[in-house]
């Protein structure tokens, strides 16, 4: 089997016409050449034979539509770790007998028809799952293996993609929404004497918490009507938008306080309980400034990811399509660590001391 290794050079341009004569070469390696960014149409033309293309850890940004034009026999085509970023209609037009295409380590934008082409693709390895949606219309009749991890609760269709959670969302969401903002007007209106209790201020607290957590879950309801049946087209759009940002502050802000909040209700109940004639408890004066920092503390942790520091790498709540960050899968994310630090320790501490509270007093 004849074999070109060109790997590891300082090729920096493959012309038209390059490799013009080498009929019967069947594998081609243009692996690490770092400095690689252009490759011109008809570069490969006459490499009819060829089987496998590796063009691997260069900076290549831009295919032209005739890149590949006369590899008719190419079945492995393994471009990982470049600088792509678009694939244009007809890139891979030519390349009928393609079965594996390797594409890992590009920041690639999808586009309509951007696997035009492929007749015979089985085996696709992109960074993303908004790329496997984009399969070729081409391909009939079997299903392509997309290795990319799917996404959590959306498809490439809706936002939401199950019917149960997509109806679970707007009644929680409405009745969060409506019942938490009865329980304000009642409290202000019509039991205006019990606001001065302790417990009242933090059950007004809880309120305004669970209230926020509503707009959130409407928010993303709302965006799941306005995609729906397109959702794939508008994904990155809308994970990097404010609106997005706006609901991931949200949801922390009405967990995180919350769960701060249950657990200052539960001590007031322990020290009214065991200690019910010592000083030493809750009065309104501290539980207003509890209340404080309690929304303080859950607004600085929910905003800390938008400090311009690397770390977060600017995609903390974009990295999601319901735009949390609650750390539910095994990958590693910029930021991880911060997530499983406030939405797993933070919390367990939390409701371990509501636990204990709750076995002091019973």
């Amino acid at each position: 089997m004849l074999v070109l290794d060109l790997s590891k050079n300082l090729l920096t341009i493959i012309k038209s016409y390059t490799f013009q004569g080498l009929y019967h070469l069947k594998k081609l390696y243009l692996e690490g050449n770092s400095e690689l960014h252009t490759i011109q149409s008809f570069a490969f033309h006459s490499l009819h034979k060829v089987l496998s293309l590796r063009i691997v850890n260069s900076k290549l940004k831009y295919l032209e539509e005739n890149s590949f034009n006369g590899m008719s026999s190419l079945r492995v085509l393994d471009l990982r770790n470049n600088k792509l970023q678009h694939l244009e209609k007809g890139v891979f037009s030519e390349l009928k007998s393609l079965s594996h295409l390797f594409i890992t380590g590009n920041d690639i934008h999808i586009g309509k028809d951007m696997f035009h082409g492929l007749v015979r693709i089985e085996w696709l390895s992109p960074d993303s799952y908004d790329i496997c949606c984009m399969s070729p219309a081409t391909v009939t009749g079997k299903s392509i293996i997309c290795t990319a991890k799917k996404f959590q609760v959306s498809s490439c269709d809706n936002l939401i993609s199950y019917e149960v959670l997509r109806l679970s969302i707007w009644v929680v969401g409405g009745l969060a929404l409506l019942g938490n903002m009865g329980s304000l007007v009642y409290r202000f209106l019509y039991d205006r004497d019990r606001i001065r209790r302790t417990y009242s201020i933090f059950i007004i607290g809880l309120s305004v918490s669970d209230f926020l957590m509503g707009v959130y879950m409407l928010i993303i309801a709302a965006m799941d009507v306005k995609f729906r049946g397109q959702y794939i087209w508008n994904d990155l759009k809308w994970r990097q938008s404010q609106l997005c940002a706006i609901a991931g502050i949200l949801a922390t802000v009405s967990s995180e306080s919350s769960a701060m909040l249950i657990c200052l209700l539960a001590l007031d109940r322990c020290l009214s309980i065991k200690l019910p004639f010592s000083r030493k408890k809750f009065n309104v004066k501290s539980s207003v400034i509890l209340l404080f920092v309690c929304f303080s503390v859950s607004l600085l942790l929910a905003v800390i990811p938008f400090f311009p520091l690397p770390y977060f790498d600017g995609k903390f709540y974009s990295r999601s399509s319901v735009c949390v960050a609650l750390p539910l899968t095994s990958d590693r994310p910029a930021g991880w660590e911060y997530s499983v630090a406030v939405f797993v320790v933070l919390n367990m501490v939390l409701f371990m001391t509501v636990g204990i509270t709750q076995l002091l007093y019973t």
